[in-house]
């Protein structure tokens, strides 16, 4: 008996629970492979959240992906645990052996940054652009296209980082012609399934994770002329998963992953030294590998995109402000009227005994007309 192989096109939806649900057994070697088990953990969560038909036969070539996809079901006998456990070492060690042959590196920089992924990215769900070329007469040099299709996007956390890909999502370059014309070439976001960026936290910088949980890419277009049109559609991201990368040989990979609402998924069992919770995002000296998936449909009311929490926010504050002011104001008007009133009845009591003192004793009255002024508050 061998290991099963999961295939995401094949009963979808009960495959993709699988993936989601059994997590890959743990590659142990003397050497440090937290790197691989992260990959491996990554790879799995974005296969689990993939909506489209997947091209398998080129996957398979890929050794880390192909051991993503390995099923790893536990035998309620011992016998048959034998068969499972032999398949497993097998392929963990053909593995092994494809890593080291390939010569990119152990780290999860290097498998996931490394030649043998590229088919991988490449996937029409990966692609994070396409060139679109127009026919012109300009001889104006526009700029060069700043997203092409490797396989992060390098951010530092200065600007929004839905912005910050929004602002480059569609530039236009000018390329010649045979004829001496000029052809408009432009690189058109392709709103993939799945957006990568390599965050590299700058000094002043630092961001939480309610700062990169999700964002927002809105929808550039550009036309013929060169003009570039910006419409009201967006796209919502969130955070699927999170690599910190190690600095030094020493150090070890770590892998975070999460629910497209933000809830953190956690190993039904603790052997994976790649999982833990002593480190947060943005923490100086740490390049951050950051995975999310497109956000659509009802999940958007559950984690609203960072730039409309932001101004919900913002918004929710100013409204209570408001409000504390308006109630304080009112306080502040009724107390003053109350002790206005208060004082105008004292005023009016003594006033009241001098009037009915005169209707009895006109003379007592007038005696007292210049003492009666003092019992006046001052």
């Amino acid at each position: 008996m061998g290991l099963n192989l999961l295939n995401p096109n094949d009963g979808a939806t009960r495959t993709r629970e699988i993936l989601a649900v059994r997590w890959p057994v743990p590659l142990r070697r003397t050497e440090s492979t937290s790197g691989i088990n992260a990959a491996a953990v990554i790879i799995r969560q974005m296969l689990a959240n993939m909506q489209e038909p997947i091209a398998m036969s080129s996957m398979m070539s890929i050794p880390i992906v192909r051991y993503a996809l390995l099923d790893h079901p536990r035998e309620d006998s011992v016998t048959a645990q034998h068969p499972q456990a032999d398949a497993l070492k097998a392929e963990q060690e053909t593995l092994w052996n494809a890593l080291v042959e390939a010569g990119d590196g152990l780290t999860f920089r290097d498998v996931m940054f490394g030649r043998q992924m590229q088919p991988f990215w490449c996937m029409p769900e990966m692609a994070l652009s396409d060139t679109v070329c127009f026919d012109g007469t300009t001889d104006e040099q526009v700029g060069e296209p700043a997203l092409d299709n490797s396989p992060f996007i390098k951010w530092d956390g200065a600007l929004n980082l839905g912005g910050f890909i929004s602002k480059q999502a569609t530039i236009g370059a000018v390329v010649l012609r045979e004829d001496g014309g000029m052809n408009r070439s432009w690189t058109k976001f392709r709103f993939p399934s799945f957006i990568r960026v390599l965050y590299s936290p700058g000094p002043e910088y630092p961001a939480d994770f309610d700062y990169i949980r999700s964002f927002h890419v809105t929808w550039i277009e550009a036309t013929n002329d060169g003009r570039t049109v910006e419409s009201t559609a967006y796209q919502c991201y969130s955070l699927v998963g999170m690599a910190r990368l190690r600095s030094s040989p020493e150090e070890e990979d770590f892998v975070r992953t999460y629910t497209t609402i933000g809830t953190p998924i956690h190993p039904p069992t603790k052997p994976w030294s790649c999982i833990n919770d002593d480190w947060r995002v943005g923490e100086p000296g740490h390049d951050y590998a950051l995975f999310y998936h497109v956000n659509d449909g009802d999940e958007l009311s559950s984690q609203v995109c960072e730039f409309h929490r932001q101004n919900a926010n913002r918004a929710a504050g100013m409204f209570s402000r408001l409000t504390n002011l308006a109630r304080r104001q009112t306080k502040e008007k009724m107390a003053t009227r109350g002790a206005e009133s208060s004082d105008e009845e004292e005023a009016k009591e003594p006033e009241v005994q001098q009037h009915q003192g005169e209707s009895s004793n006109p003379g007592a009255s007038r005696a007292a007309t210049g003492p009666a002024t003092t019992l006046r508050p001052p």
